[in-house]
């Protein structure tokens, strides 16, 4: 089998990023998907900002640290926010799907329940 068979461009990848975070609760597109970029914020119900801001630190370190995806942060708007850059040649739409699986699981795990959108 060819490894490339089943690559996305990273502007594919951070589209389908984007459609992700807009369908499903917890998430908040900051900035839409450019130049293969995402960037996206969880969002706990009942937490302040800061609380917000400490749990996107806290979900992106803990991912990161699995090896799994590599997800920054940055900070735009006053706000820290989730850096999704997908290019890795082997990565796909399951990728991201399971990247933002492990998001929410290490938010879950820090006793946060998603904002309902």
């Amino acid at each position: 089998m060819n490894c490339r068979s089943s690559t996305r461009p990273a502007l594919a990848l951070a589209r389908h990023a984007q459609s992700y975070a807009e369908t499903h609760d917890g998430w908040e597109v900051v900035t839409p998907a450019t130049l293969g970029v995402l960037t996206c914020r969880y969002r706990a119900a009942g937490a302040s900002s800061g609380e917000i801001d400490r749990l996107n630190a806290l979900i992106a370190g803990e991912v990161s640290c699995s090896g799994y995806a590599y997800v920054t942060t940055t900070e735009l708007g006053g706000r820290t926010v989730l850096r999704f850059c997908p290019i890795h040649p082997g990565a796909n739409e399951q990728d991201i799907e399971e990247t933002f699986a492990r998001l929410e699981q290490a938010a879950s795990r820090a006793g946060t329940s998603p904002l309902r959108a």
